[in-house]
């Protein structure tokens, strides 16, 4: 994958996250989407921090170093709008940092390494859709007004 088609669909499947959540109440954000399943905040989260791996790691390719050698960090966001600006915030941290890698440092035809994908666009890929199904039947079952109760029609 090169470089304009990783930033095609990670910017896509972000801004299908971001849809899916819009003008949820915050405390739906903090139960789980499903018995024994992590809550949208962990998600978010998870994201977050694969990216920051996904930023260390890049910066690493950048300066000629092993990019495998990065390690995960614990930070875990208690605040879903912590976690979604810091989604946010890594995303474009990426593009830009993306844009800064030496076509040389990069593997043959410029593609962009398999871990890159493996470690942030495809988590990114599976839980857009697990994310927009919880939003739709939550919205479906009246919970997602602005205040989180039931709408009574």
């Amino acid at each position: 994958m090169i470089r304009e088609e990783f930033l095609a669909a990670s910017n896509a499947y972000l801004e299908r996250l971001m849809m899916a959540v819009h003008e949820l109440p915050e405390e739906r954000m903090h139960v789980a989407i499903a018995e024994g399943a992590p809550t949208v905040c962990e998600l978010f989260s998870d994201l977050a921090a694969r990216a920051e791996v996904a930023i260390r790691s890049l910066e690493r390719l950048y300066q000629g170093l092993d990019p495998d050698q990065t390690e995960r960090p614990a930070k875990s966001y208690s605040e879903f709008k912590r976690a979604q600006a810091a989604l946010r915030i890594a995303q474009s941290t990426i593009a830009a940092a993306l844009e800064r890698i030496p076509r040389s440092h990069l593997a043959s035809d410029s593609d962009l390494p398999t871990w890159l994908t493996e470690n942030y666009l495809d988590p990114l890929a599976q839980v857009v859709p697990v994310v927009e199904t919880w939003a739709k039947d939550l919205r479906a079952r009246g919970l997602g007004g602005p205040t989180g109760l039931q709408v009574i029609q």
